[in-house]
């Protein structure tokens, strides 16, 4: 672990990017070294609960990860972040980033937290602030680029469909973009196809999905999906969606 810093504040909506940035961070620790916490909702982990795991890695003597996710907040049914940290949550983190305890590694995730702000500069001063953002404005575009980095060819207007039937969600977008990529195999994809095959991700991804993206395994992130939409009232996916699907966990496994 001595190619880590003691603290990681990772930013942005570009969902893909953050999950894999995440995958990779956690395969370098046993998963039973790994504490992952929540910043809002039901159960939200504080500030002080966050430095006592952190704290916790020295008694134990081993290498920890401390994940802690949704530091700015959690989206509500407007689209807007709500419940994440207030200042004395930050306050007692900044303060212990000041002296972070060794063999230990935090991570914090959020969405819409400022560079400027007191938790990211005290981030940036023992460990490093990762920004990946996504002009909502542009994500058609965003949308464009995946489907070419995937060789595929798609029309503008396949691009925004894809935004309008699954929303803003770039997670949610990208296995789509995989699922859709692998079913044409090559081939151009119109507004057509898209409105035939792609389905819109109704909640929040669990951890099973967010994991499978990250490990890259596209055949464990459908399934993931699949088990999510099992009781939406959309009709099921056609025979060639669901033939992608296969073709995408035959490939992965």
């Amino acid at each position: 672990m001595a190619d880590l810093k003691p603290a990681y504040l990772i930013i942005g909506n570009d969902r893909p990017k953050v999950e894999v940035a995440l995958g990779r961070l956690r395969a370098r620790f046993d998963p039973g070294a790994i504490e992952r916490l929540v910043a809002a909702g039901k159960d939200a982990a504080t500030g002080a609960d966050v430095v006592a795991a952190c704290n916790a890695g020295t008694l134990l003597l081993s290498e920890r990860l401390v994940l802690v996710t949704e530091v700015d907040g959690r989206r509500d049914e407007r689209g807007r972040l709500s419940g994440g940290w207030k200042a004395a949550d930050t306050e007692v983190v900044v303060e212990y980033l000041g002296a972070p305890a060794p063999g230990t590694v935090l991570c914090l995730v959020a969405e819409e937290l400022k560079r400027d702000s007191a938790l990211a500069k005290a981030c940036q001063k023992v460990g490093d602030v990762l920004v990946w953002e996504v002009d909502r404005r542009k994500l058609w575009e965003w949308v464009a680029r995946s489907f070419a980095e995937r060789g595929v060819k798609v029309e503008r207007d396949a691009c925004e469909v894809l935004v309008d039937l699954v929303g803003e969600d770039k997670l949610a977008l990208a296995l789509e973009i995989d699922k859709l990529a692998i079913w044409a195999a090559g081939e151009p994809i119109g507004v057509e196809e898209v409105r035939r095959l792609a389905i819109p991700v109704a909640e929040t991804p669990p951890w099973e999905l967010t994991d499978a993206w990250g490990r890259h395994d596209i055949g464990a992130a459908l399934a993931a999906m699949d088990a999510m939409l099992d009781g939406s009232a959309r009709p099921a996916r056609d025979g060639a969606a669901r033939s992608a699907a296969s073709s995408a966990a035959t490939s992965a496994s």
